[in-house]
């Protein structure tokens, strides 16, 4: 066995996750054995914020519990850094240049196919309670779906984590004998920062100090007080949805149903608080945002209690979902079956394998490449004309160029926080392995976007409460 593992890429798992105790594992096997598969989203959740992380802070015992049940992924990466596109990205199984939803006015196309049409097509049964109107029906990420519940006809205003929970255990109890595919998109631990009372105020420490709920992406500095505050706030938000996951997974073990299901909890992008001079997320591609978490437990599994450290993203999930319920993956799919992954690394994880994400809105275009050692960001100048239309003035994200190409490039096995940019202006990349990885990422956009279709704009012609919901998340104006 450890002959067959040599070769496979390094483990630099504990220079990120600092508190990381638990044991790692390079090989495990899992079955879904037929059972229920329910997919559970936490709106930028960051994984090193998380207790089964190693956390300093115990924000969610609950999701420990599952963690101890399962395995826990330490190199989970979104496609898309902020909730719409990496949605997009998980329901439909392809990157944000092919299913084109990356702006603040795309709609997912009628021609892609979306994982809940896959599964009602193959007997499964598909539900889902959104809390978030970005992943929601009002841009398409509805379809295939037999329940769907998000904030287009439900709740008034943004539903707690309570309230998601209400909504999901009636869809269970009703198909507690079936096979059925459930998400859950939780959206508390999102900007404005809060949480309903004792969870807002659990961990700070100084309550004099002002909280700042939504802060600038790029413009304002906090104090290191106030950035302590509002993580502090974060963190009990975090802790509120870890105990409201808790009462559903307690409803799933009194039906019966929790040791024959599959879980996946995960998140749909991170969250800055200032470690690169920025905030919240979206526009920026650093580790604090476009890495996730990612815990399964599934029925039958030869590992438990461990953490696991290949390379996955958001559209690996498509696929590993749909082989769970021994259903056939598209061709076209680019992702991998995470289970084949983690039960044969010898034949299929290998050191060049890289994961992407990218953002393109305002004008603004981005894209990273990420490999076990190595993490190239690039950005094309930014289209002026878009800029203006959107955003409007070049002070309120100061970090764009409407001139210069911009390229960071970070050795991860050495760098694991990314303070040190190895890219010179003058000199350009340090190495010819860099020079490679730089090649890639310049042309991935324009090789993923020749196979998707154009932009469909939706004009935000949305419904007054989805409306009113975005403007509170801060997405439009």
């Amino acid at each position: 066995m450890l002959l067959s593992l040599v070769g496979l890429p390094p483990d630099l798992s504990k220079a990120y996750f600092t508190g990381l105790t638990r044991p790692a594992t390079p090989r495990v096997k899992i079955s879904s054995e037929g059972g229920p598969v329910i997919l559970i989203v936490v709106d930028a959740m960051r994984p090193d914020h998380l207790t089964p992380y190693g956390y300093g802070r115990d924000t969610t015992p609950r999701l420990k519990a599952v963690a101890d049940d399962g395995v826990l992924l330490t190199n989970y990466f979104v496609n898309g850094n902020w909730t719409r596109p990496s949605t997009a990205s998980l329901l439909t199984g392809l990157l944000p240049a092919r299913h084109a939803v990356e702006r603040d006015q795309d709609r997912l196309a009628e021609q892609y196919v979306t994982l809940g049409e896959i599964l009602e097509q193959n007997g499964v049964k598909t539900g889902a309670v959104v809390g978030n109107g970005n992943a929601g029906s009002a841009f398409g990420l509805s379809r295939g779906f037999s329940f769907y519940a998000d904030t287009v006809k439900h709740w008034r205003g943004l539903p707690s984590a309570d309230q998601v929970v209400e909504l999901a255990v009636p869809f269970v109890r009703a198909h507690a004998a079936e096979r059925f595919f459930l998400m859950l998109f939780f959206v508390d631990p999102h900007d404005p920062y809060h949480a309903p009372a004792p969870y807002e105020d659990m961990y700070v420490r100084d309550p004099s100090v002002k909280l700042i709920r939504s802060p600038h992406w790029e413009v304002g500095r906090p104090s290191a007080a106030e950035i302590e505050r509002l993580q502090a706030t974060y963190d009990g938000a975090l802790n509120y949805t870890d105990t409201a996951v808790g009462r559903f997974l307690d409803e799933l073990k009194t039906l019966g149903i929790y040791d024959k299901a599959t879980l996946m909890i995960t998140a749909d992008h991170g969250e800055a608080f200032g470690e690169h001079g920025v905030f919240l997320h979206a526009h920026h591609l650093f580790e604090e945002i476009v890495r996730a978490p990612l815990i399964i437990k599934a029925p039958l599994m030869s590992e438990r209690g461990s953490y696991n450290h290949y390379l996955f993203q958001t559209v690996d999930l498509m696929p590993t979902i749909i082989r769970a319920f021994g259903a056939p993956v598209p061709d076209y799919l680019p992702g991998v079956d995470i289970f084949r992954h983690l039960a044969r690394p010898e034949r299929v994880d290998i050191d060049n394998r890289f994961v992407t994400c990218e953002f393109h809105n305002f004008g603004i275009s981005r894209r990273m490449i990420r490999t076990y050692r190595s993490k190239v960001i690039y950005g094309d100048p930014t289209d002026h004309d878009q800029f203006m239309a959107t955003v409007g003035k070049q002070r309120l994200l100061p970090s764009v160029s409407f001139t210069e190409e911009q390229v960071q490039m970070f050795d991860i096995a050495a760098d694991p926080f990314e303070r040190h940019n190895l890219f010179d202006k003058t000199t350009g990349a340090p190495g010819p392995r860099w020079w490679h990885l730089l090649g890639i990422v310049k042309r991935h956009r324009q090789v993923e976007a020749a196979g998707g279709l154009p932009h469909v704009v939706d004009n935000l012609n949305l419904d007054p409460e989805t409306r009113q919901d975005l403007k509170a998340l801060g997405y439009i104006q």
